[in-house]
C-alpha cells in the first residue's frame, strides 16, 4: 500500500515589487523556509529577471505585465489631469497585478495543508486578502514596511484619493490575523490609527556573523584607494530627503583628510559625480550599489556611517532604516538624524551620536565626536548591540513566534 506524503504549512507572500535587492522579504522567506514551511514569493516582473526562481530553497514567481505602471512609479507634478491619467493607470495596473499574484497563490496552495498568506505593504496585503476569499481559512499576516500613507507616490495623492487609500488599509489592517511592522513607533501610530492592538516589531536587521569583516582589509578602502584616511560613508538609496547633500556639505567643515564615500544608485548620482569632480575632489566618491551579499565587507572600511534623514515625512522622522543595522553589524559606528527611533536605539546602545540633519555644522560635530573615540571601544560597543539585539537571528524568533501564535 502506498504511503499518502502529508501535506505541509504553506506561506504565500506578496509584494508589489520586483523582490530582487527587498532585504526584508529575502530574510523572512529564508526564516519561515528553514523553520519547515513551503514558502511563495509572489512578485512583479523585473527586467532582467526570470518568471520564476528557486535558488534558495523557496519559489519566487513574478506575475503582471511589465508594460503596466512599474510599482514605486512618481505622481506627475503637472496638471490635474495628468494626475488623473496617472492614478488611473496605476490603479489599474495594481489592479491587475493583485489579481493575478492572488491566483498564483491560491494555484500554488491546493498542496497545502494549511496556508498563511503574508501581504508586505497595502499593495501586498490587497492580494493576500483576495487570496483567502478565494482559499477561505487561511491566515493573514499584513506587513507594514513603512507609514504607507506618508510613502513615496501615494503621500503626493490628491486628498480624497488618500482618503480612500487610508479606509482601505484600515479595513484590511483590521481583518488581518496578525500586523507586523519595523520599529515600535511606526508599531504605536499603526495601532493608534486603525485601533488595532500593537503589532509585532520585526526590525531590518542583518543576520550578524560570529566574525566581523576586516576594516582595513575591505574593499571598500581598496577598490577607492583610501588609504588610512578616516572615511565617512552613506550608502543606500541616493534621492531626495535622505540628507546626502547635507552630509557632502559637512566636508567643508570637517579636517581635509576626512573622506566621504557614497555607495548606491538613485536619482542624485549625477549631482554628486558632478561635485566629486569639481568641488570635492579628492575628498568626495562615488560608487555604484554592490551585492547584498557583498555589501558587509564594503560598509566594515568605514570609520562612521552617517544617516542624515530630512524630516520631510512622518516615515522619515520614525525611521529605523536597514543601513543604521547593517553598520552597527560590522562594528562600525553611526551619526544619525536626532529623531525618536534612530535617537533611542543609538543612546541606549551606545553606538554613536545624534546631529541636526538639516545642519551640515552639526553633522560634522557629531562626526568628530565619533572620529575622536577610540575605533576599537565603538567596534565592541557596535558588535555587542548587534549580537545580543540587533541581528536577523534575533528578529527572526519574533516573526516565528508570530506564526505560531496565528497557528500559521
Amino acid at each position: 500500500m502506498s504511503q499518502v506524503r502529508p501535506r505541509s504549512r504553506g506561506v504565500a507572500m506578496f509584494v508589489y515589487g520586483d523582490a530582487v535587492n527587498d532585504s526584508r522579504v529575502i530574510r523572512e522567506a529564508d526564516a519561515l523556509r528553514a523553520s519547515g514551511r513551503d514558502v511563495l514569493v509572489v512578485a512583479h516582473p523585473a527586467d532582467g529577471h526570470p518568471s520564476m526562481e528557486n535558488e534558495r530553497g523557496w519559489r519566487l514567481v513574478r506575475v503582471g505585465d511589465r508594460r503596466s505602471l512599474r510599482p514605486g512609479a512618481s505622481v506627475p507634478r503637472r496638471t490635474l489631469v495628468d494626475r488623473a491619467r496617472w492614478l488611473a493607470g496605476y490603479r489599474r495596473g495594481l489592479q491587475e497585478w493583485t489579481a493575478a499574484a492572488a491566483t498564483a497563490g491560491v494555484e500554488w496552495a491546493a498542496a497545502r495543508s494549511t496556508m498563511a498568506w503574508h501581504g508586505h505593504d497595502l499593495t501586498g496585503l490587497l492580494a493576500a486578502s483576495q487570496a483567502r476569499d478565494r482559499r477561505p481559512g487561511g491566515r493573514v499576516v499584513y506587513d507594514s514596511h513603512e507609514l504607507f500613507l506618508e510613502a513615496g507616490a501615494v503621500a503626493r495623492l490628491p486628498g480624497p484619493a488618500r482618503t480612500i487609500v487610508a479606509r482601505l488599509e484600515r479595513r484590511h489592517a483590521r481583518a488581518a490575523d496578525a500586523v507586523i511592522t519595523v520599529n515600535q513607533g511606526i508599531a504605536d501610530e499603526l495601532a493608534r490609527r486603525y485601533e488595532i492592538p500593537v503589532p509585532g516589531v520585526v526590525m531590518n536587521c542583518p543576520v550578524v556573523e560570529a566574525t566581523a569583516p576586516e576594516h582595513a582589509t575591505s574593499p571598500l578602502r581598496k577598490t577607492l584607494d583610501l588609504g588610512d584616511r578616516p572615511v565617512m560613508l552613506h550608502h543606500g538609496g541616493l534621492s531626495g530627503g535622505r540628507g546626502i547633500e547635507q552630509t557632502i556639505d559637512a566636508l567643508d567643515h570637517l579636517p581635509p583628510d576626512v573622506a566621504l564615500v557614497v555607495l548606491g544608485n538613485g536619482e542624485l548620482v549625477p549631482q554628486i559625480q558632478s561635485l566629486a569632480a569639481k568641488r570635492f575632489s579628492g575628498r568626495l566618491h562615488h560608487h555604484p550599489a554592490v551585492p547584498m551579499e557583498e555589501l558587509p565587507s564594503w560598509v566594515a572600511g568605514a570609520d562612521v556611517g552617517v544617516i542624515a534623514f530630512q524630516p520631510v515625512e512622518r516615515n522619515n522622522l520614525l525611521a529605523t532604516p536597514n543601513k543604521l543595522f547593517e553598520c552597527m553589524s560590522v562594528g562600525v559606528p553611526v551619526v544619525v538624524s536626532d529623531f525618536p527611533e534612530m535617537r533611542r536605539i543609538v543612546d541606549e546602545a551606545g553606538v554613536g551620536a545624534v546631529c541636526d540633519p538639516s545642519s551640515p555644522e552639526s553633522i560634522a560635530d557629531a562626526v568628530r565626536t565619533v572620529l575622536a573615540g577610540e575605533r576599537s571601544a565603538w567596534r565592541d560597543a557596535c558588535r555587542a548591540a548587534a549580537l545580543d539585539r540587533y541581528s536577523w537571528q534575533r528578529q527572526s524568533e519574533v516573526l516565528l513566534g508570530v506564526y505560531d501564535r496565528i497557528g500559521a
